[in-house]
């Protein structure tokens, strides 16, 4: 039951990383104010360029979390995409930023939602990534860790 529930996290999270990365992409056809403005951690580039290049890590984190075998490795991808995410955000703090994320870009396409319901997505979807990737490697390491045994412990001090 452990290794399923580990597998259905890090696919269900693979999936939705796979869409989201999408829905990046389509929101990418459209030109508004927000994605030709310079992005603010990044600044010689725009937000659309920004915006694109997290799609794509998006859908290849999704692919892969979808096709691996050992749910760990899929947990280590989850982690380090939702690390990576955790500290732009961060950055944008440190510099003061106040305006929308973008990191929903084409969702309006297919469910309007205000911004800072957009914004709440966006956090529980990091949330989700490093909850269920912390408890999938913490898990894989307490089963796969060497176990410490009476008899083990006679064959060391012998």
């Amino acid at each position: 039951m452990g290794k399923l529930l580990d597998r259905v996290l890090v696919r269900t999270l693979g999936g939705v990383l796979l869409a989201l990365g999408n829905l990046k992409l389509v929101g990418l056809m459209e030109r508004d104010g927000f994605l030709v403005l310079p992005n603010p951690i990044f600044a010689p580039l725009t937000n659309a360029v920004v915006v694109g290049l997290a799609g794509v890590a998006e859908i290849v984190v999704g692919v892969l979390a979808l096709g691996v075998r050992k749910p760990v490795a899929g947990g280590w991808l989850l982690l380090w995409l939702g690390t990576s995410v955790l500290a732009y955000r961060a950055g944008l703090a440190l510099v003061g930023y106040k305006g929308p994320c973008g990191c929903l870009v084409g969702l309006n396409r297919v469910v309007p939602l205000p911004t800072a319901v957009q914004q709440e997505l966006a956090d529980y979807v990091v949330l989700a990534m490093l909850a269920a990737s912390t408890w999938v490697i913490v898990r894989a390491w307490l089963r796969d860790r060497p176990r410490v045994t009476e008899a083990s412990r006679k064959r060391e001090s012998a």
